[in-house]
């Protein structure tokens, strides 16, 4: 006779997530993950495997290390750690192993990032509070109160940030320099570098009813003129992007039905600087969208086959 499931089997089960190949595909890394007995906490570790060997091996040790990722010219690997204050920053290591580096030090936490095609920089978003830049959160022991401007922390599953919008930033591999490539009061996400390095396309949400509906938009920005200009006006929301290999054109996991969205009933569109989307799929694909900034989309691929 079988033992009953009881709550502590959860200490037992092992949960992989967040694989990914190195450019040559030779190398694949993923994270392992337990819950620890004495704190319940979740620890996480990355794991690398060696190929054609399939040899697996403990390539970090956490505690809570996330989403590696393999640069183009596949000698880093970037990864999630939180710092000593709990701010989940990226930290790099290289591929032949070693201690790993804390590449940004931000006050808040990166949400995602992203290699650029030349390996020497990568793009990410995070919160960035107004409050938070000025100092004005460093006051006394007072009474405290809670001043709402914006409604949709009720529903973005994110919860209350405050004034804070996510905001895209670029950070220098070799001294950690960053700079700011968006601003306003709206979130931004999923930043995609273009091939040639030029462009960073990404999802927001920039319309005048943003608070009260849904509905969101791509940019591709410039990092020369810093413009960003929409690519999506026919579509009412998009969950994923990704570009096309020779950096003209953009496919992504979007809905043109204001009631749906593209979390609930997605399609593919391949989006041009100018033109109408083009659908190139029906209902009988139904690829997941995620629901940016919350819940990143799928990692989109269009290879040089032209295939997606």
């Amino acid at each position: 006779m079988s033992l009953p499931i009881t709550p502590s089997i959860v200490y037992d089960v092992t949960s992989y997530s967040s694989p990914c190949f190195s450019p040559c595909s030779s190398r694949l890394v993923f994270v392992q993950s337990n819950v620890d007995k004495k704190s319940a906490e979740i620890r996480s570790r990355i794991m690398h495997v060696d190929f054609p060997s399939s040899q697996i091996s403990v390539f970090t040790n956490g505690p809570k290390d996330s989403r590696p990722r393999f640069s183009p010219n596949s000698k880093i690997i970037a990864f999630l750690r939180p710092d000593d204050d709990g701010h989940v920053q990226i930290w790099t290591i290289a591929v032949s192993g070693g201690e790993a580096t804390q590449l940004t030090r931000i006050p808040g936490s990166v949400a995602e990032f992203e290699w650029s095609p030349s390996s020497d920089a990568l793009v990410y978003s995070s919160d960035l509070n107004p409050e938070q830049e000025s100092g004005e959160l460093d006051d006394d022991n007072g009474p405290r109160v809670r001043v709402v401007r914006r409604i949709t922390y009720r529903s973005d599953v994110l919860g209350w940030r405050g004034d804070a919008y996510r905001q895209i930033f670029t950070v220098r591999l070799k001294d950690g320099e960053t700079c700011q490539i968006t601003k306003g009061d709206w979130d931004n996400s999923a930043p995609k570098w273009s091939p040639d390095g030029s462009n960073i396309a990404f999802i927001s949400s920039r319309g005048s009813d943003r608070d009260l509906v849904s509905h969101n938009e791509v940019y591709v920005v410039s990092l020369g003129s810093r413009d960003a200009i929409c690519w999506s006006e026919e579509l009412t929301s998009v969950g994923a992007l990704a570009w096309s290999p020779e950096g003209k054109r953009l496919v992504v996991v979007g809905s043109d039905d204001d009631d749906l969205g593209a979390a609930w009933q997605g399609s593919l569109f391949i989006l041009r600087p100018d033109g109408d989307p083009e659908q190139i799929t029906d209902d009988a694909v139904r690829p997941v969208a995620g629901f940016p900034p919350a819940v990143p989309g799928p990692d989109l691929k269009w290879t040089k086959a032209g295939h997606i």
